[in-house]
């Protein structure tokens, strides 16, 4: 296993201890986005894989994700930095960034009924200790724990 060792000093300031302070806010727009319908393709391809095997279906997904949107990175130290497109604006893109891939995926796989979800993940600084996360990949539910996705 490959370890994290940072090149550069870290330093970081917060008004709050409290993880949900720092993430609340974002939460509740990664949630609303969650909640919006899924955008004209992605719901046409929910629809056709009706009836497969769960498996195949996340494949397919996972597939249709990989074929239909080009990964851009977007690091700008903004809101957009932090919060993804609407779906139907990732839709309309047909690009984004790790949160854009990752609330696409998640939004299409609960559609599909996976429970399913973003994650925030930061190499080697976990985000208890108030790291801002630095990618975001989808997580589904598998037992117990939450597997993680890869789509770029």
């Amino acid at each position: 296993m490959e370890s994290y060792v940072r090149e550069f000093p870290y330093f970081q300031v917060g008004t709050s201890l409290s993880a949900q302070d720092m993430f609340g806010p974002m939460a509740k727009k990664y949630q609303h986005i969650l909640g919006q319908p899924l955008p004209p393709d992605a719901r046409r391809i929910i629809q056709s894989l009706k009836g497969r095997p769960m498996e195949k279906q996340v494949a397919e997904i996972m597939r249709y994700l990989h074929q239909r949107y080009r990964y851009l990175g977007d690091w700008r130290a903004s809101n957009r930095g932090y919060v993804p497109f609407d779906l139907a604006q990732i839709e309309q893109n047909g690009y984004g960034d790790c949160k854009d891939s990752s609330i696409l995926l998640a939004a299409m796989l609960r559609e599909a009924g996976v429970t399913a979800r973003p994650a925030l993940v930061a190499r080697g600084l976990p985000l208890a200790h108030g790291d801002s996360g630095r990618h975001d990949q989808p997580c589904h539910r598998t037992g117990e724990d939450c597997r993680q996705n890869r789509m770029a």
